[in-house]
């Protein structure tokens, strides 16, 4: 009779038709210096490029391979805290790279914080960037923890850190209903899944973590006009994180929508003409109305976890700006 292994911690990686790309995520996490853990990979995608890339990693028996026909990211990362048998929960995408000591300080930055829900690591774009590609990043000029939505701080002006490098106590985002399946890429809001959830654990009285001693590095470079589209969507669902704050929460929704109009777009607009240079806030601005106007008017789940109803229906999104 096998016994079963004593584990302490689940490296999740959610990925959707990136094929042989992923190797390079796997290799990494496999190749950390840290005993007692179980790497899941949830897969969505629509061929069978990325199971045959990682086949020859399922003889190793910390790899788990689950195949989803379900579409969005946040569906990915609520069926990771149903499968993942530990209470710590490790993130990182599937075009990212985590260097060997990034489990055992995750695990550190975790035990070292029992009332905090969400440690964000740093996530680091490769040295060299080409032509019009920008590779999207999120970096923390110091260490800070956030204990109330009153002493929230962001590193991009929205997020305390993004899901490229979040550790996660399953417990705790187990018991406010994990992530919203309306959000995040892949779905009906396209973006801001891991800002949500942040603001949930924090008004649900849990504190986040944001520590520069992890890290993971990020390959997945963007043309331009890609990442200005990404930046739309991203106030997009922001947007409607507001508005769905506002009916439950209206005081700490204002708070944080002064704080995201300041950093995303007034001071954007004052240093640009401030340089003589045209800001690029007006596609954002529209689209953080946009999103805002649907998060006050999509229907809720019931009871205190503020999530929406997750419907068929598709809110109607703006099309591409090209100003």
């Amino acid at each position: 009779m096998a016994v079963q292994r004593s584990l302490e911690v689940s490296v999740v990686v959610c990925t959707r038709d990136r094929g042989s790309e992923i190797v390079g995520t796997v290799e990494s996490v496999i190749a950390n210096g840290f005993a007692d853990f179980e790497l899941i990979i949830i897969d969505q995608s629509t061929s069978d490029d990325t199971k045959d890339a990682v086949e020859p990693f399922l003889s190793d028996e910390r790899v788990r391979y689950i195949r989803t026909n379900e579409t969005g990211v946040s569906r990915s990362r609520n069926r990771s805290l149903t499968e993942a048998r530990c209470e710590f929960v490790l993130n990182t995408d599937d075009d990212c790279v985590v260097p060997s000591d990034w489990i055992a300080e995750n695990v550190r930055a975790l035990a070292a914080a029992p009332k905090a829900a969400i440690v964000f690591g740093d996530v680091i774009a490769p040295d060299v960037e080409a032509g019009n590609f920008y590779t999207p990043q999120s970096r923390a000029r110091s260490d800070f923890v956030v204990r109330s939505i009153w002493s929230w701080k962001s590193t991009d002006g929205a997020n305390v850190g993004i899901g490229a490098s979040m550790a996660m106590r399953k417990s705790m985002l187990t018991a406010i209903g994990g992530f919203d399946t309306c959000l995040g890429p892949g779905s009906q809001l396209k973006n801001a899944e891991d800002t949500d959830i942040s603001l949930r654990a924090v008004l649900a009285g849990h504190e986040l973590v944001r520590t520069r001693a992890v890290h993971v590095t990020h390959f997945g470079a963007r043309h331009h006009d890609d990442y200005r589209q990404l930046i739309r969507f991203t106030m997009l669902g922001l947007g409607a994180v507001n508005g769905k704050m506002f009916r439950r929460h209206p005081i700490a929704a204002s708070w944080y929508l002064l704080g995201l109009a300041w950093k995303t777009i007034v001071r954007v607009t004052i240093v640009d003409l401030a340089h003589l240079r045209k800001p690029p806030v007006l596609g954002r601005t529209i689209y953080l109305v946009k999103g805002l106007s649907i998060g006050l008017r999509k229907p809720l789940q019931p009871g205190a976890a503020l999530i929406f109803k997750d419907t068929t229906e598709m809110p109607q999104v703006l099309p591409v700006l090209t100003g």
